[in-house]
């Protein structure tokens, strides 16, 4: 078969050329085909050449225009697809900029939350300290006032007098070795005194410029009895022996005669108090008989 009746039957250049080369026979062509193609041919070759070439032309003009256009629309899809791509990744990164600010601003109102938690505990705390160093002054002012008034209300019993009875004859070259005493209590306090005893104890020892305390646990207490207010007691029972041996120190000045002891009563809210005293004769208080309260003496606690 030539190419002229490969192209009657409807056949391109190009397909004609393979049947051509291979020997192969082209397709069968239905009738419409065959009759339409028949017609386009006749009207070709009816045609003037001009006409012919420029149907032709015209005719690679609309394929080239279809296939423009189809590659415009693939190109056109590839770029809208591409575009709302774009607009996604774009929509996403200002979302993901909006959860980071969101994040942001709830994290810097947590922390402002916990400083202002903090800083409220803290005034709290603080307040707590105020409130409870005013209770511990008010407590403190309380026990002081509390103790004013006992010290107001409260009994104080002391010693106020101590009488020797010397047997002293230095004419004769003769001295007592020891002298009784004779002692007087009294309650300078605001209240009675209760259960008061006594116990205390005499001795000859060196100059009473220093502090001497005799030793009183071997003493026994004396009851008393109970002494109201400004009542006096007297106590009778004590003597200081060893006196005619220092009678020279005595008379000197470098040896003293002491009283030591203490005087204990209750209160009217039954606290047990005691009153200490320490008292010393020595020089002319002794040659006198007159005894002075050392700086250790008559201590009320």
């Amino acid at each position: 078969m030539n190419l002229k009746a490969c192209w009657r039957r409807g056949g391109t250049q190009t397909v004609c050329l393979v049947l051509l080369l291979t020997g192969a026979s082209p397709p069968s062509e239905s009738p419409q085909r065959h009759t339409a193609g028949k017609q386009q041919s006749d009207s070709l070759r009816s045609a003037p050449p001009d006409e012919q070439v420029r149907s032709r032309y015209a005719d690679a003009r609309k394929h080239a225009y279809q296939r423009s256009n189809r590659d415009l629309s693939a190109e056109w899809r590839t770029v809208r697809a591409t575009e709302k791509a774009a607009d996604v990744a774009l929509w996403s990164l200002f979302l993901g900029i909006a959860g980071a600010v969101i994040t942001a601003i709830g994290t810097g109102l947590v922390l402002l939350t916990f400083r202002e938690t903090r800083r409220t505990a803290q005034i709290a705390e603080d307040g707590l300290f105020e409130a409870r160093r005013s209770a511990n002054a008010a407590l403190e002012q309380a026990a002081i006032s509390r103790d004013a008034l006992e010290q107001q209300l409260r009994p104080y019993v002391y010693l106020t007098s101590i009488i020797p009875e010397f047997s002293r004859m230095r004419s004769v070259g003769l001295v007592g070795d020891a002298a009784p005493l004779n002692l007087k209590i009294q309650n300078f306090g605001a209240t009675p005194a209760k259960n008061v005893s006594f116990r205390a104890r005499g001795f000859v020892g060196g100059y009473w410029s220093g502090p001497v305390k005799g030793n009183l646990w071997n003493e026994v207490h004396v009851p008393l009895g109970d002494l109201p207010v400004g009542f006096t007691k007297e106590v009778r029972g004590y003597t200081i022996t060893g006196i005619k041996a220092a009678d020279d120190d005595l008379i000197a000045g470098t040896a003293s005669l002491f009283f030591v002891g203490e005087i204990g009563y209750d209160s009217a809210d039954g606290t047990r108090r005691f009153t200490h005293f320490q008292l010393a004769a020595s020089g002319d208080d002794y040659e006198t008989g007159h005894f002075q309260v050392t700086p250790e003496g008559n201590v009320a606690t």
